[in-house]
């Protein structure tokens, strides 16, 4: 008799019954749910690509169920495939609460494995510009009210990741210009290294003053959702900071 539902699949290249079936087949929809909701909270449409994969791998355990004859291939085919999409479902909410901090790079880049994932960010970003756009408060004009930094001393260097559109960080580079700052790109360079990262890096307690200033004006600008920080780094030149910001 062939094998039409993904529970019976399971059932049969695993040889566990029904009911132990239904509870895999449900826990991994709960999860591939959990990961469709959250990483495309803010572009819906795009989980047509995840719900398509998830369809095309129910499709392939079933037609795997109704070729496969031998017990023992059955049984190692299920549990194989089983265990696999069960720890790819796992590290995707672990990415969501991670939200980039980690090792794991953001769900939205797992669930389009087959795209660089500054690609996929960056898409995502553009198609959801308005509303990002309209989170940030960037003012025309970036002053430094610190008397112990003098922006024209320092050139200024933006590396961006996640969900940052590129008008935000030309906008926020631009208000930098304005108060003093040297800018030579005020496009910024879009780096999937950046991701997870919220830190104005300096070379030395010289030019820490100056990169607080720039990680206090990032975080009222409010393009991440976490407070920016500073780094010491002995590979940054004197009189040159780097800001590497994601969301």
């Amino acid at each position: 008799m062939a094998v039409l539902l993904p529970v019976e699949a399971i059932s049969k290249l695993t040889g566990l019954n029904r009911q132990a079936a239904t509870v895999i087949v449900a826990s991994i929809s709960a999860f591939a749910a959990i990961a469709i909701i959250s990483s495309f909270g803010i572009d819906a449409a795009g989980s047509y690509k995840t719900a398509l994969t998830i369809l095309g791998i129910g499709a392939a355990v079933v037609l795997a169920a109704n070729i496969i004859n031998d017990p023992m291939m059955q049984k190692i085919f299920g549990y194989t495939v089983t265990s696999c999409v069960c720890i790819f479902l796992i590290a995707l909410v672990a990415a969501i609460v991670l939200d980039g901090r980690g090792v794991l790079p953001p769900a939205y880049c797992m669930i389009r494995p087959l795209e660089r994932c500054q690609d996929v960010a960056a898409g995502l970003a553009e198609k959801n510009k308005a509303e990002l756009e309209a989170k940030t408060d960037i003012p025309p004009v970036i002053e430094t009210r610190s008397t112990t930094v003098d922006p024209s001393k320092y050139t200024v260097y933006t590396q961006f990741a996640g969900l940052i559109t590129r008008e935000s960080i030309i906008a926020f580079n631009k208000s930098l210009q304005a108060g003093g700052w040297k800018i030579p790109d005020v496009k910024g360079e879009r780096l999937s290294q950046a991701a997870g990262l919220n830190e104005v890096r300096y070379r030395n307690d010289a030019d820490r003053p100056a990169a607080q200033a720039l990680a206090d004006a990032l975080t009222v600008s409010k393009m991440t959702s976490r407070p920016v920080g500073v780094a010491q780094l002995d590979v940054i030149l004197p009189n040159k900071l780097e800001i590497w910001i994601s969301n």
